[in-house]
This record gives structure tokens, sequence and C-alpha cells, in this order.
């Protein structure tokens, strides 16, 4: 139940709220001053990236904003909403950034905890149904009020428990990263042992056919065809992330037809190493390559394999022609030298990696669900603790222990 002492008060009459500027960007006397200058790009919660712009004096003049000092508040409110950090040393920001000041009406430990969710019930909608913030927005938004003393208790508290949450999903990602990395390794060792006799040793274009010529994706016959691009693709794993219609993405240049079961390998930024199997008949993006392997000599999920292991990444980041945007063009795919194992030999390679991506996935899914059931529960925790619905003094269970627990029953 929320403490009844707690009022909640207008933004505007308990915070000073202050918004910066942009000068024009085609005056550049006003930029590389010696004035750092925030935008969203510099912002992420809790943390200060060193921004990338300075304004000059008269940059600052002509912005609108003002310096602002050490141990002030930051509210991304526009593009990003919710990001939230304190200054440490002296800086300016542009318009998408509110500065809450220093001062004796709110404890900005306490506000920076309370005032997200409050900003958040006072946002608006766009056509999208994205949330969207302005001025008037902030200074109308209720906030949660509890007397000072209790303002800094509150703060201590969330920043004690979302700390321990913090750490315990980082420790998670980095068990599904091990995970990852655990059957790469053993990956490695099957396609070894299954090559380590191999008396056969060519270049992949010998081996494997690319698809050619390319389709309107915006015709009858191809929009309603799931259109798979790199983004579309888990990165080292060979794992489909989502399927979505050329129509769904808008598509309107070219692209290639894929037949259910070939193997699809991103020539963008081969370090990412994204490639997967095609589901279903389907287009992949220009920058992908659509192959089959030739069935006497190879299998298309040896051939998957084989583009994801250790010894293809490296010939594919060497061979990478670009320096900007690194890309493995048609010709140096084709010159990949590969041994070929028995198919057999390459039936059990496969057979064995399967076994263990399956697990991984398993795995992965297990730590996702833990992921978001911590997240959850942080977000509940923050509105909880500075609404009142909990005694922040009170003895309880820490928040972590409980999530653990709650992730032991659901086995």
């Amino acid at each position: 139940m929320t403490d009844s002492r707690w009022e909640s008060r207008k933004a505007s009459h308990v915070l000073d709220i202050v918004v910066g500027g942009t000068p024009p960007t085609d005056r550049t006397e006003y930029y590389d001053g010696d004035i750092p200058w925030l935008t969203i790009a510099d912002l992420t919660s809790g943390d200060i990236i060193a921004p990338a712009k300075t304004l000059t004096p008269a940059g600052l003049a002509a912005s609108g904003g003002r310096v602002l000092a050490p141990g002030t508040l930051l509210y991304s409110f526009k593009l990003s909403i919710g990001r939230t950090a304190f200054v440490e040393t002296p800086v300016a920001t542009n318009e998408a950034i509110a500065a809450i000041l220093p001062s004796s009406k709110i404890d900005l430990a306490y506000a920076r905890w309370a005032l997200p969710g409050a900003f958040a019930d006072a946002a608006g909608t766009n056509i999208y149904g994205a949330k969207i913030l302005n001025q008037e927005q902030l200074k109308a938004a209720r906030v949660p009020y509890p007397p000072m003393a209790q303002q800094r208790q509150i703060a201590d508290y969330l920043d004690y428990e979302t700390a321990e949450i913090d750490a315990f999903i980082a420790d998670l990602r980095c068990s599904a990263e091990l995970a990852v990395e655990r059957t790469r390794a053993l990956a490695s060792t099957q396609l070894d042992e299954a090559v380590r006799d191999a008396s056969r040793v060519t270049i992949l274009g010998h081996v494997i056919m690319v698809n050619e010529g390319q389709v309107d994706p915006s015709l009858e016959q191809f929009v309603d065809l799931p259109l798979i691009a790199p983004n579309h693709i888990e990165s080292r794993t060979g794992r489909l992330l989502r399927l979505e219609s050329a129509r769904e993405q808008g598509a309107s240049s070219g692209k290639y037809q894929v037949r259910a079961g070939q193997v699809l390998y991103s020539k963008i930024r081969p370090a990412l190493m994204k490639a997967t199997i095609a589901p279903c008949d389907a287009l992949c993006a220009a920058d992908m390559y659509a192959m089959d392997a030739r069935e006497s000599w190879l299998s298309n999920d040896y051939l998957l394999e084989f583009l994801l292991s250790d010894r293809f990444e490296q010939y594919a980041v060497t061979m990478s022609d670009r320096v900007a945007m690194p890309k493995l063009n048609r010709d140096t795919l084709a010159h990949a030298p590969i041994s070929l194992p028995t198919l057999a030999d390459q039936d059990r390679a496969v057979s064995s990696i399967h076994r263990a991506r399956v697990a991984q996935r398993e795995a992965i899914a297990d730590i996702d669900a833990a992921i978001a059931l911590a997240k959850e529960r942080r977000a509940a925790l923050i509105t909880a603790a500075v609404t009142g619905q909990i005694d922040v003094t009170a003895r309880r269970k820490p928040v972590v222990d409980s999530i653990q627990s709650s992730l032991v029953e659901a086995r």
C-alpha cells in the first residue's frame, strides 16, 4: 500500500529544469571550442561518454544553453527517452536533454530513480505509438515526493539493489557468451578431427554454387516472401533470429531468390560471422551470398559449419577487401581453401555440432528468460520504492536472492 504521507508534486514546483540547445550548424566559429557539448549519443544511463563535439563561448550563447555544474542530473526526453546520468565535469547540452539543477527542493539521487516513471506517465505518443515528451509535459509531470530523509534512504536502497541486479544480469550475459564459445570450441575440434585424414583439398568455388540474378522484391510473386538480411542472423551461431516479409520491410531494391535449405552468408563485415540455412523459400539481401554445396563433395550442413569456423573466419577477415566496411567479394569467397572429409565424416561432425548447438540454444533460452525476469523485478522494485509501496528500511531478502529462488522454482 502506498504510504499516505507521500504526496505527489508537480515537477515544475520541485525541480529546476533547464534545457540546452544547438547553435546553427553552418557557423563554424560556434564549434570546436573548449566547452564540452553533450548530445543523446553521448548519454547512456549512468554514464556520460566523452562528448564528440565542443562549443566556443559564442556557440554556447547562440545555443541558448548554459554550462552545467557537476552534480546536475541529466534526463533525455527526445529521440531516446529516459536515459539519466550525473554531470561530473562542466558541460553544455543540446535541446534533447533536460538538466535538473541541484537544489534544496529534492534529493537528485532520489530524483534519478523517481523521474523516469513520472515523466513516462506524462508522455504522449506519436502516430507510431512511441513515447514523446516536450518541456511542458516534463514540467507538468507529477513526481512522488516523500520527505527528504526518506528520499535519501530510497536512493541508497535502490543504488545498492539495482547494482546487485545489474551485476547478476551481467553474469548471466557472460554465461551466454561462454555457452557460445564452448560450442564454437567443440565445433572447431570436430571439424579439425574430420579433416585430419582428408585427402581432398580444394577451393570453395569448386564445390559450391552461388545464386546469381536479382529480382524485384516489390513484385507480387516476391513481396510476401521472407526477406533475410544480416540483421536477422545471430553472430557466430548460425541461428536465424526472426523472419520478416519483403512487404513488412518496405524492400524495393534488388534481392536474391533463395530456396529452402540453401546456405546464406553475409559478405559485409565478415568478422561478425553471420551465416544460416534458409528454413523456407525466401529472398535474401544483396549483401549476402545464397549458395548450395555440390552434393558429391559436401553437404549444406557441413558448408554452414565451415563458414562459421575459426579457420574460415581467419581467412575471411584477412582477405576482406574494404577498410571502412570490410567485405568478402565473390572471387575471394571462391578462393577460400577447404579440406574435404568423406561425406560420412562430414555427417558425423555435423551431428555432434548440431547436438551441441541445440544444448547451447536451450541454455541461452533459459538465460534470456532469467534476464527478462531480472529486468522485470528491477523495474517493479524501483516503482515500489519511489511510490512508498515498500519500506526500504525494513530487513528483507535481497532482490537477487528472490530472483534466483523464482528461477529455481520455475525449473
